[in-house]
């Protein structure tokens, strides 16, 4: 059994060029090759290696950021404690509100896409505010 085999160069920590495949110079390339597997194939999901939480407080007014682009995000979850809210990923999304998510209060939202995310209240009057809870795991530091 070879050393590739029982698992001894597998990379678990792999650097944040090489997993966002960063392009080299062409002349460093290296050709793709055919490959046929036989058997199964053992996959595994890259390790979280950082968590963080805060909390923010939005009105229904305006659309505010609260996430923006993370290569290295690998989840964040959104919890609405008081009110339902409008959830877009630009602020062009909250125009008419016809490209929005309205999500349920005391009802987590998951995202595991690195885009920017943008939030608004649904709360019934503008003097109306409403507090979030934001979790953050990182898959990289960074």
């Amino acid at each position: 059994m070879s050393d590739y085999q029982r698992g001894e160069d597998t990379e678990l920590e792999p650097d944040a060029a090489e997993v966002l495949q960063v392009e080299t110079d062409p002349d460093d390339r290296i050709p793709c090759l055919p490959v046929v597997v036989e058997g199964p194939v053992r996959t595994q999901a890259l390790p979280r290696k950082r968590a963080s939480g805060v909390m923010r407080t939005i009105k229904q007014t305006e659309p505010m950021q609260i996430l923006t682009e993370d290569p290295f995000r690998a989840e964040a979850r959104i919890f609405s404690h008081d009110e339902a809210i409008y959830i877009g990923f630009d602020e062009f999304d909250f125009e008419g509100l016809a490209r929005v998510i309205l999500w349920p209060a005391l009802t987590p939202f998951s995202i595991t896409a690195r885009t920017d995310v943008w939030v608004q209240s649904a709360g019934a009057t503008e003097a109306d505010v409403t507090a979030l809870a934001i979790y953050l795991e990182h898959w990289a530091e960074g």
